[in-house]
């Protein structure tokens, strides 16, 4: 209801979605004071005021006006016009799949091009060509109306019926026709419902564990704004050239910021200066792939395509007998040659805000979110196994660092990190972490001096190093705004981000940190560019001794940062020290000068995910799952009418399942009042998923669900990696904690693989070291489950043991 001075009256209209409008208030017009009222009927709409003994009555679709006393009230219930808008889609369902399959093969049998830019090219063309004649592109003007897949054309007919009994009853006014009409209301709400039902289910369960898309399913559901928060622009190719211009300048200005006394050859030398030299086997070229490798590492990558595809990856992984030859065929050629293709060498960029409650318009709070084409990732993933087994049959790479490795993970990390601070608090003794943070870390890697380092540190040269650096050069980047493209941007520096080669690229040439770490006798752990180092001291040691060796390390890290084109962000570094309960104030006001600013102490610190506390008993990180639980939990139990129970479990185990195992291996044997916490937010998911009353019984639940409650769920994880370390797939710095019971005589016990168990001092901490909470655990274990050497076996044992030994069964 709004003034409209062209009629000098009022406008009552529909909003955007359809609905009607109402309003009922005293408004002041021309001197007038009126009671205007507007109620609404099935069919027809009433407008009255106190002086209007007859009130008007319009049709819900009739544009209608009334005099009173000089003031015209008009009503306009009509629809607003729907926007629409042209798309382009292929309709791969009408493809028929046996035809498809032979052109593919008649089309792919081509002779191979002694180049391999035709070579590719020739592939993208053919492909393209079938797809084409298959699914050619089509465009049309759809109108823009609010999603509802799931309304069948049976939903459609039994409204309509409902409709016409509706009208029937209206007409007669006969309670028969009334029943009839409550009837097919009943009926269209039971169909309505079970559509719904139906439809999300089945998504849910298509999404398996993909958590982007579940939190899609679920805010949809819960009718949640899903457009994705960009700056105000009326131009998509307009806003995309910024967001191009302003990530590229963004390195481009870090680079420049970042001076050193070393220029040029004097630079290239005080950045190798730390860099131990090769003594191994030189990697001087890359092995050819073969068809079956091909093949394998296709059907285990992740269904997902990109614009730069020429068909999507659904289609290669259902013909991946026409398509492998021709795939490694191209992939034997990029390594024979040391040359990557052009278009392999090109990314998507889609900018997303990092976190929802930040301000659009600012580009800062954007990151930039790579997308590179199928066959480049199939390419660098056969690259990275030879490096691989080449870093590994050297003994290259740092055993302290964890990213992008085989058996280690940021739970492994972590686990080592947790256990040397606990020995340190059990010994009586003291701790100080550092959290070092890095700004663009992978987009500011020197290609020279990684080139060298490859080179001198892990013997990577001739062919080898060739494709590396064609690898390297050439980049570039296009962001992308609601299919519109932005101009290229080269990218002189750094490694791509979304590839798989980037990450592991960082780790080695970042390998120098962990030598400067050991020079100055400091304990470290790094994750990619997550790099954290900890002083274990004596309460007694002068604290100026203390910070004047982590200062030293700190700036021998800086200075060989600021010759290696790293930024290291002195004023985000965090640092928080871990003492013994009665010791917690003789230390609560320590600080670091780094460069020009001083680090306080923090009293808690997000490492990899999981809160660290001052007395490490992780209650923040208790508080934070559960209420990061509780918020999910919530919003399922929202849209839980509309799910099966299938559907249900899968929302929960990827949503809250998931945040409660994270880390659940450092929360063994902490206070019983902090973990508590926690079976309480399972239980609430076992009743939402099974819709269980408040009141009843939870435990026969879990049992019906077989789900293990929380404290035995810690328990499965640490025996887990015991069972990792004993088989050879952990990490070495977890191995190295345990070792098998080996007793001086010849005993029945040697034969039953127990472990052998430290002792400790006290219970709040060497309890919960991980040498003696694994070998505890692990020894109490059956002896046939200890004896077995599957890991599908143990695993599906160990919680049967768990679970008979949880319930009483």
């Amino acid at each position: 209801m709004q003034n409209d001075p062209d009629t000098k009256g009022f406008l009552l209209s529909l909003d955007e979605h359809g609905m009607k409008q109402y309003v009922t208030e005293a408004t002041h017009i021309k001197g007038h004071i009126l009671d205007l009222v507007i109620t609404r009927d099935t069919s027809v709409i009433l407008l009255s005021t106190p002086d209007i003994v007859d009130p008007g009555i319009f049709h819900p679709n009739e544009n209608a006006s009334c005099d009173h006393k000089g003031v015209t009230f008009s009503l306009n219930l009509n629809k607003p016009t729907a926007k629409s808008h042209v798309i382009s889609y292929r309709n791969f369902r009408e493809i028929d799949k046996d035809e498809f399959k032979r052109d593919l093969e008649n089309y792919l049998a081509f002779e191979p091009s002694n180049e391999i830019e035709c070579y590719v090219y020739t592939y993208h063309a053919k492909v393209s060509e079938v797809l084409e004649n298959h699914a050619p592109l089509i465009s049309k003007e759809v109108t823009l109306r609010p999603n509802t897949k799931w309304y069948t054309s049976e939903l459609r007919t039994v409204k309509r019926e409902k409709r016409k009994a509706e009208r029937t009853w209206r007409r007669t006014g006969l309670s028969v026709h009334y029943q009839i009409y409550i009837d097919k209301c009943i009926q269209n709400s039971n169909l309505l419902y079970q559509s719904k039902c139906e439809f999300y289910s089945t998504k849910i369960e298509e999404c398996g564990s993909d958590q982007r898309s579940l939190y899609k399913i679920t805010n949809k559901l819960l009718g949640k704004k899903q457009d994705v928060g960009l700056p105000s622009c009326d131009d998509d190719h307009e806003l995309a050239n910024k967001f191009g211009i302003f990530f590229h300048d963004k390195v481009q200005k870090i680079r420049n910021e970042l001076t050193s006394e070393c220029n040029g050859e004097q630079n290239l030398a005080s950045s190798l200066r730390v860099d131990k030299g090769f003594s191994g086997v030189f990697l001087t070229n890359f092995e050819g792939t073969t068809t079956n490798e091909v093949e394998k590492i296709i059907m285990r990558t992740p269904n997902k395509s990109c614009i730069l595809d020429p068909i999507p990856t659904c289609f290669i992984e259902e013909n991946i007998s026409i398509f492998a030859p021709s795939i490694a065929g191209i992939i034997n050629k990029s390594l024979t040659d040391s040359e990557v293709p052009k278009s392999f060498k090109q990314a998507v960029v889609n900018p997303l805000l990092e976190k929802p409650r930040l301000d659009i318009e600012n580009f800062k709070n954007y990151r930039p979110v790579s997308n590179l084409s199928f066959l480049s990732k199939v390419l660098e993933k056969v690259v990275a196994k030879r490096l691989d087994e080449h870093l590994e049959s050297n003994g290259l790479l740092d055993s302290l660092q964890s990213a992008y490795r085989k058996c280690h993970s940021t739970e492994t990390a972590l686990l080592s990190v947790h256990h040397d601070i606990a020995t340190a608090l059990d010994n009586n003794s003291c701790a100080v972490l550092m959290m070092l943070d890095l700004s663009a870390a992978f987009d500011l890697i020197d290609h020279d001096i990684l080139f060298t380092r490859l080179k001198n540190t892990f013997g990577i040269t001739e062919s080898a190093l060739d494709w590396i650096s064609s690898y390297l050069n050439g980049r570039s980047q296009r962001i992308i705004i609601n299919s519109s493209l932005s101009e290229c941007q080269p990218l002189e520096i750094g490694v791509a981000q979304g590839s798989v080669l980037g990450p592991k690229i960082y780790c080695m040439f970042s390998l120098p940190i962990a030598e400067i770490c050991k020079n100055h006798g400091i304990n470290y752990h790094i994750y990619a560019d997550d790099t954290q180092v900890f002083l274990v001291f004596r309460p007694t040691e002068s604290w100026i001794n203390i910070s004047s060796r982590l200062i030293s390390c700190l700036n021998d890290i800086r200075n060989w940062m600021e010759s290696n084109r790293l930024k290291l962000n002195e004023d985000k570094t965090e640092l928080i020290d871990f003492a013994p309960k009665y010791r917690s104030n003789d230390f609560s006001e320590f600080s670091i000068s780094f460069g020009a600013d001083i680090i306080h102490q923090a009293s808690h610190v997000k490492n990899l995910g999981v809160i660290f506390d001052k007395s490490l008993n992780f209650e923040k990180q208790c508080n934070s799952i559960s209420r990061s639980c509780y918020i999910q939990l919530r919003n399922i139990g929202r849209v839980r009418p509309f799910l099966t129970e299938d559907a249900a479990k899968t929302l929960v185990h990827a949503l809250v399942t998931s945040r409660l195992d994270y880390g659940n291996a450092l929360l063994h044997n902490i206070n019983s009042c902090l973990i508590n916490k926690l079976p309480k937010v399972q239980n609430v998911a076992a009743r939402i998923v099974t819709r269980t009353k408040k009141r009843e019984h939870i435990t026969p639940v879990l049992i019906e669900l077989h789900w293990l409650p929380v404290f035995f769920r810690c328990q499965y994880k640490l025996i887990v990696y015991v069972f990792k370390a004993l088989h050879g797939s952990a990490p070495v710095y977890l191995s190295e904690l345990i070792g098998e019971y080996q007793p001086k005589r010849n005993l029945r016990s040697q034969a039953t693989r127990q472990l052998v168990v430290p002792r400790v001092r006290t219970k709040t901490y060497g309890e919960r070291c991980f040498d003696k909470s694994a070998a505890t655990l692990w020894n109490d274990l059956p002896t046939h489950l200890r004896g077995l050497d599957s890991n599908d076996a143990f695993k599906k044992g160990l919680k049967t043991f768990l679970f008979k030994k949880t319930f009483n069964m």
